[in-house]
């Protein structure tokens, strides 16, 4: 199957291991063979579908740096089964796509940022009724030591290049996605890779869709501390 290892970012308030599993190697990859068969007119068609690609896609260089980290708040229990599945997917070596992320990425999951807060009933916060999703600013060792290892770790990767912080909503009965819109930088660049994105899960999976819910907006002008709109600021 494919190489993951075990890695343990620190620890919790309460002296809980912080876990990340790591799917693949940091490094370079390359592009795998193509075929573009034996007549003049395939050969045409794969030079115009080389035309397509970016050169990174094209002659590969280094790997995408992709977190995924979830259940900041441990009431959104619903987070753990996303993550099971998310899991469960990269371990398939017969997965095909699966196979394609980690020959291109190496991607770092936590599973369960906030596991004192599960074990003791909490909702939102950790042992010490911090939110974490409100933590990403300034985390501190005293308050928030779950955000403050995670963001040190991924400083240690190098820019990071996705990163997906996995919730649940009770009231909304729809799989989304809330972006970075409204942090500081956010441009068109950013939104048009972030919109390309969305499209793409929604083809990939049918429980998936970009139309609802409309409530949300953008982040208040120049928030930064919550997951995504530090690292949306953080990795430029």
């Amino acid at each position: 199957g494919p190489a993951v290892t075990l890695h343990t970012l620190g620890s919790t308030l309460d002296g809980r291991p912080l876990d990340c599993l790591r799917f693949g190697s940091p490094g370079a990859w390359t592009p795998e063979a193509q075929f573009a068969g034996a007549s003049p007119e395939d050969a045409a068609a794969f030079e115009q579908t080389q035309l397509a690609l970016s050169p990174w896609e094209r002659q590969g260089g280094p790997k995408r740096v992709v977190w995924i980290i979830g259940r900041q708040h441990p009431g959104e229990s619903m987070a753990s089964w996303w993550m099971e599945g998310f899991v469960r997917r990269l371990l398939d070596a017969e997965d095909p796509v699966a196979r394609r992320v980690l020959r291109r990425a190496v991607v770092y999951v936590v599973p369960h940022m906030n596991p004192d807060g599960a074990v003791r009933g909490h909702l939102r916060t950790n042992a010490g009724g911090a939110n974490l999703n409100r933590e990403w600013g300034e985390p501190s060792l005293d308050v928030s030591p779950e955000v403050f290892h995670t963001r040190n770790a991924m400083d240690a990767t190098g820019p990071v290049d996705l990163m997906l912080d996995v919730h649940g909503d009770e009231a909304e009965p729809y799989c989304f996605i809330i972006g970075g819109e409204g942090t500081p930088g956010w441009d068109d660049r950013r939104a048009g890779v972030q919109r390309d994105f969305k499209a793409a899960y929604a083809r990939a999976c049918p429980d998936f869709q970009t139309v609802f819910p409309r409530e949300y907006g953008s982040a208040p002008s120049g928030n930064v501390i919550t997951a995504k709109t530090q690292v949306s600021t953080r990795y430029t």
